[in-house]
């Protein structure tokens, strides 16, 4: 008489995980009671759908109840996550709505206003600069060799993220694309100012780790200028670098 070997263990955590994920696609192991295991899969899509939700709450506030947690569910079943920490749930989240398209395709924005709230959360949680910038007189700063601080982000966006919200979804993206420095301020306090190209470049350059010091680098970004205009524009980056330096914006290079 053949008898059929008892599920391991493996297989069983196999198919806990499995009805956690998709509790209408997947059945309850049957060495689990159904009440226990309704408590676990209850909790566990509380704790996500949260973890989310405080994460990217603009978007949370776009989709109605319906979408948000159709799309959780969906996360929760398609997606296969590469981290264990809490803190990089976002990411994955990212990276699942970047192939999720379809169910999207009416908020065309939602990937890069994704991105845009973790890069919030990133800030938020970055380490403070290693080196300092001396505490020189302001006429000497274009002479120093300048880094971003750790918590300071530039970045380009196809839209405005930093404007959509429930009333302000736009349907396309405009013709300029949107530049934003993404910030933690002295008193901790994540911002964001947006930026035109010339500020964009600017702050990449810095962001590069260049040797140059911010008098070169300005320069470098506007050639073919005569003598006389050269030195409006090295007069503005000074001004510029120096709003940053109030905002901690910036740190030395080490």
């Amino acid at each position: 008489m053949n008898r059929t070997s008892p599920p391991s263990f493996l297989e069983i955590q196999r198919q806990f995980a499995a009805h956690i994920r998709d509790p209408s696609g997947e059945p309850v192991p049957d060495e689990v009671s159904p009440r226990r295991m309704q408590v676990y899969t209850e909790l566990f899509f509380r704790n996500i759908e949260q973890l989310l939700a405080n994460g990217f709450p603009v978007i949370r506030r776009i989709l109605d109840d319906g979408e948000w947690h159709a799309l959780v569910r969906d996360f929760m079943i398609r997606h296969r996550c590469r981290t264990p920490l809490f803190t990089e749930v976002g990411r994955e989240f990212i990276a699942f709505l970047a192939g999720h398209q379809p169910a999207l395709a009416l908020r065309p924005f939602i990937v890069e206003l994704a991105r845009y709230e973790q890069l919030e959360v990133e800030i938020a949680l970055a380490e403070d600069p290693e080196t300092e910038l001396a505490a020189a007189p302001d006429a000497e700063i274009l002479e120093q060799v300048l880094g971003l601080s750790p918590a300071a982000r530039v970045a380009q966006f196809r839209f405005p993220v930093h404007r959509i919200s429930p009333d302000a979804q736009p349907a396309k993206a405009p013709e300029v694309p949107t530049w934003l420095l993404v910030y933690r301020d002295p008193g901790d306090h994540v911002r964001f100012m947006e930026l035109n190209g010339f500020a964009y470049a600017l702050l990449r350059l810095l962001d590069s780790g260049s040797p140059e010091p911010a008098r070169a680098l300005l320069a470098c970004l506007t050639p073919g200028l005569d003598d006389a205009r050269l030195e409006e524009v090295i007069g503005a980056g000074r001004s510029f670098l120096l709003d940053l330096r109030a905002r901690g914006v910036l740190c030395a290079q080490p």
